[in-house]
């Protein structure tokens, strides 16, 4: 409950200083483009990961972790070089030439995010909800202000990317150095390997239709609405 509000309450509080930093509702609509897409990446390459630590009975075994571990660095690559990807055709699509530079830069989160600890997972595992409510809510304090600081000195979009970044990168910090639990190493065993894809198979499923529940309106408004009521929208 801690973290839930104070997180609503710290979003809220950033929002505010944020829009008048910025004063331009067009840098908040490409930005919600930007996360649309990052988001669907996340949701469309999602293995379930985390929930298959959690779930499976070999979830604290080292040979699993370490497999869990390497499949979420291989996932991060290709994010990132998905977003690349994708960048020119959105541009295209949006006919807005901001997001072809800001795609690949934002697209970044998903190499830094590959290498979390699955350490946070075990955190969840063994229900130690205290440790990872800080961590949560030291990230998201330490990225709010690295934003506002960013948006000081740049009022565009790529200071909102260079906090979520910012974010990303304290996350991955603090995931190896501040979570009790086995240090990761690349490692790779086929019988993981089946666990893993057979549990995250039934993900991909739910997160499609969570995707498209909760950002279709965004898909749709954002190709059809200028981009500064988009903004504000």
């Amino acid at each position: 409950m801690i973290e839930y509000g104070g997180s609503q309450v710290l979003r809220f509080v950033s929002s505010i200083v944020l829009a008048n930093l910025m004063q331009e509702p067009a840098i908040f609509g490409v930005n919600l483009i930007l996360s649309v897409f990052m988001q669907g990446l996340g949701m469309f390459s999602d293995l379930g990961i985390g929930q298959s630590i959690i779930h499976s009975k070999r979830g604290a075994d080292p040979k699993f972790l370490n497999t869990a571990w390497t499949m979420q660095i291989v996932r991060g690559i290709f994010f990132s070089l998905a977003a690349v990807l994708l960048a020119w055709p959105i541009s295209k699509i949006y006919g807005n030439e901001t997001i072809l530079y800001a795609l690949p830069f934002a697209g970044l989160a998903g190499i830094i995010e590959g290498f979390h600890s699955t350490k946070l997972f075990l955190l969840n595992r063994d229900v130690r909800l205290a440790r990872l409510a800080a961590i949560n809510i030291g990230t998201q304090v330490i990225a709010i202000a690295g934003t506002l600081t960013f948006a000081y000195f740049s009022r565009s979009v790529y200071a909102l990317i260079a906090g979520a970044l910012l974010s990303s990168a304290v996350k991955l910090a603090a995931s190896h150095m501040f979570c009790p639990g086995p240090r990761n190493r690349i490692a790779w065993d086929k019988t993981s390997t089946r666990e893993l894809f057979h549990f995250g198979k039934w993900i991909f499923f739910s997160t499609l239709f969570g995707f498209l529940a909760s950002r279709g309106d965004q898909l749709l408004m954002g190709w059809y609405m200028p981009i500064g009521l988009f903004g504000a929208y």
